[in-house]
């Protein structure tokens, strides 16, 4: 009989530092429900929808290797990010919403009137700290190194623009945008080893998040895809 002994290898932290370019969309409210009570057809739950536009971020990285035993090429990570939003425009997709920007009192509708209008061009000035919490799992022990990861992503809310009062939202929460968004997050990407044990690494993924409150028409959601390129150490 032989037995083979293996030694555990030790728990072993890596930092690191990177930026990104990211393209997102938000939403003041969840998606409408349309249902028909007797002859009328009744909307539940109002949506501003805006359009796709670019962002940036920067951040910083611990990621903890050789913390499962049975699997080696896996390792969890803990991000600290700056996420920002910027110009947008908001159409409205449900029935009707009032917003106040830059002292001015715009009201929209799904349909434009000569009245109302159905959409409007803001700047959100808003900053986001992002706190994802991800399982990684790396494929190959070269040079190159392919990996895929996920876990949850929170969002605390650090700054935002006073003179964009979505009315709805800023009876509420006192603010356009709430102060806490949680959701998921996925990427996948390479690592290419250096000298020390270092890497340069490159990735690509998408994130969901949505704040926590009961009614559709008061959540806020952002869907993000992102660039991340950095240096691990």
């Amino acid at each position: 009989c032989i037995v083979f002994e293996r030694k555990r290898p030790s728990l072993y932290v890596r930092f690191g530092l990177y930026g990104g370019f990211s393209v997102n969309r938000v939403k003041f409210g969840g998606k409408p429900n349309t249902k028909t009570v007797g002859d009328q057809v009744v909307v539940d739950g109002d949506q501003l929808v805006s359009d796709y536009r670019p962002g940036g971020m920067f951040g910083c990285r611990v990621e903890f290797e050789n913390i499962f035993s049975s699997f080696e090429h896996a390792s969890i990570m803990l991000d600290v990010a700056v996420q920002g939003f910027y110009q947008y425009n908001l159409i409205e997709t449900g029935e009707y919403d009032q917003i106040v920007y830059e002292g001015i009192e715009y009201r929209l509708i799904k349909h434009a009137s000569t009245l109302y209008i159905n959409n409007l061009d803001v700047n959100l000035k808003t900053y986001l700290l992002q706190l994802p919490l991800k399982v990684n799992y790396t494929f190959l022990k070269g040079r190159w190194r392919p990996f895929i990861t996920a876990g949850i992503m929170n969002y605390f809310l650090l700054s935002q623009n006073n003179d964009l009062e979505v009315i709805r939202f800023t009876e509420e929460f006192n603010q356009s945008v709430p102060f806490y968004h949680i959701g998921f997050t996925g990427s996948i990407g390479t690592r290419v080893m250096l000298s020390s044990d270092h890497f340069i690494f490159l990735e690509t993924g998408y994130t969901f998040t949505q704040t926590t409150n009961t009614w559709p028409d008061l959540r806020f959601i952002n869907s993000l895809f992102d660039i991340k390129a950095g240096i691990s150490f």
